[in-house]
């Protein structure tokens, strides 16, 4: 059985309370599909948006 996901990526540098900061290298909103009898992962395209730390699906 196929499933569809949507994974959030960083696409601008994050600041941490230590003051750190971490490089953002992704893209936006990712969907993929993962296959759970063969446990593969396979991204099939990006949506770009700014620093999306949420995302809300209605079906």
């Amino acid at each position: 059985m196929k499933q569809k996901f949507y994974i959030g990526t960083y696409t601008e540098p994050i600041r941490l309370g230590d003051g750190s900061e971490i490089k953002g290298e992704g893209m936006g909103i990712y969907q993929g599909m993962i296959d759970a009898e063969t446990e593969g992962l396979d991204l099939k395209d990006y949506t770009t948006v700014g620093n999306p730390t949420c995302v809300c699906l209605i079906p």
